[in-house]
């Protein structure tokens, strides 16, 4: 199903199961008819999903199209077809259906605190990521930093040391107040780490900022550079945006989930209470006509 040259023996076995499909198409379609009336074929979700998987491995069977590469992704979509069966897979993804107008408002939220927080780290870091240790070779008691790149441009380079990545570091006038090594200034030069991707230059790199640390993504890395640059003092900042963002939002995501799922699995109980009383009064309303009948 999922190779791009299947082995000569699944056509057969594709065959088959085309075959029942194909069986199963037939006799919902006598039984219940096309698509006009109400309880038609088509009138159900889960048989239009069928019956498209249906047309795609006929369409697939074709030698004109069988060397289509996209035509193979609906291979996959066979799979689906489990999910009609299984009552429970129904129930869950109806639950993930249903789920998804409810988290409308919850994503709103999101969206909201995200932007706030990116504005405040906005304000906060907006260029000090940049701030990079410069090797300075005639860095000397007599000479300030400004004097000293004038005249050491060469030195000026993004690789400090045997590092192959720029050492960062907090901004300061005064150079020895720096955490840069001996003979080095922290200068703002060039791009932003991560090849300019990890920024609070502007609200748009810094709402992605903040999507990392919702998500987690490597944000213990985006810890390090920001408190190198910016100060311990701002690891609060990421506390909060960590205790809000990752772990309430998240949490509340799939309270939504849970609580869709929960109402899906009583509508589906309701359904099949409701099902079985009518099938006890068909059997009672038989028992009657046959009385009746004998009689």
């Amino acid at each position: 199903m999922a190779l791009n040259t299947p082995p000569t023996d699944g056509n057969t076995t594709e065959i088959i199961f085309t075959s029942i499909y194909t069986a199963e198409f037939v006799v919902k379609v006598v039984a219940r008819g096309f698509v006009c009336n109400e309880f038609t074929y088509l009138r159900d979700p889960w048989n239009v999903l069928d019956f498209f998987v249906l047309i795609m491995t006929y369409v697939a069977f074709n030698q004109n199209f069988g060397s289509i590469s996209a035509l193979r992704i609906f291979r996959i979509l066979r799979t689906l077809k489990a999910v009609s069966v299984i009552p429970g897979l129904k129930v869950i993804i109806s639950s993930l259906l249903q789920s998804v107008k409810k988290l409308a408002n919850v994503m709103l939220l999101t969206v909201f605190f995200l932007a706030v927080f990116a504005l405040v780290g906005l304000q906060l870091f907006m260029g000090n990521l940049r701030y990079k240790c410069v090797s300075c070779s005639l860095l000397t008691e007599n000479l300030n930093k400004t004097d000293c790149l004038l005249k050491d441009t060469e030195n000026y380079g993004d690789n400090f040391s045997n590092s192959s990545k720029p050492l960062l570091c907090g901004f300061s006038p005064n150079p020895n107040k720096t955490e840069c090594p001996l003979n080095s200034v922290c200068v703002k030069y060039k791009e932003n780490p991560d090849f300019g991707y990890t920024s609070f230059d502007h609200l748009g790199w810094a709402f992605l900022s903040l999507f990392r640390l919702m998500t987690q993504d490597s944000w213990e890395r985006l810890y390090r550079q920001v408190i190198r640059t910016s100060g311990k003092s701002y690891s609060i900042f990421f506390f909060i945006v960590i205790f809000l963002c990752s772990f309430y939002l998240f949490n509340l995501i799939l309270a939504v989930v849970s609580m869709a799922y929960e109402e899906q699995n009583k509508a589906t109980l309701a359904q099949t209470k409701a099902r079985e009383m009518l099938l006890q009064e068909a059997k009672k309303v038989l028992r009657k006509q046959k009385l009746t009948y004998s009689n």
